[in-house]
């Protein structure tokens, strides 16, 4: 069992992307200087030994970054429902500040994404309303206006949730 919520592993994958961008800059102007010659004698001893390496080092870098802050914000799954298409009409997150669950919830769900609506969130602290109906048991996700989900969201029981229920392009629409 891991220690690291999946959100958790989501900013800490962002952060380290942007880390290795600025690492990347840094490597790129460093490079560009020594190449003119701008550098301390005894920095361009070391870049004018291998320059290949400096550049090659630079460029992976800023490929690290760029890879590390796309997986930080595109969370994906290899499972797949049997027939394709966005299920339900809405969706509803309700949450609150600084919840850990809540966290996971909208990782979750993004990373399902391609089978529901785009979701709209709720903060309950903001509205009194619900933070009187879901005090404690967010976050809560609520499809085509029924909650499906309190507390925790299950991965395994939202595969099956989107597996049996038809895409809704093909559903018969509400009077």
């Amino acid at each position: 069992m891991s220690l690291l919520h999946e959100s958790d592993r989501h900013r800490i994958n962002g952060r380290l992307g942007t880390v290795l961008l600025l690492a990347g800059v840094g490597g790129l102007v460093l490079c560009l200087f020594a190449q003119s010659g701008q550098l301390p004698p005894v920095m361009l001893r070391i870049w004018g030994r291998v320059p290949a390496f400096w550049w090659t080092a630079t460029f992976a870098l800023f490929g690290g970054g760029f890879a590390a802050l796309w997986s930080s914000g595109h969370a994906s799954t290899e499972w797949k429902p049997r027939h394709g298409g966005r299920r339900f009409e809405s969706a509803v997150l309700y949450t609150k500040h600084d919840c850990p669950l809540c966290d996971d919830a909208r990782f979750l769900l993004q990373m399902y994404r391609r089978w529901l609506p785009p979701i709209r969130e709720i903060d309950i602290d903001i509205h009194a309303d619900f933070r009187d109906a879901f005090c404690k048991c967010v976050p809560v996700l609520e499809l085509d206006d029924e909650i499906r989900f309190r507390g925790k969201i299950n991965e395994t029981l939202l595969q099956r949730l989107l597996e049996g229920t038809p895409p809704a392009e093909t559903t018969t629409t509400r009077a």
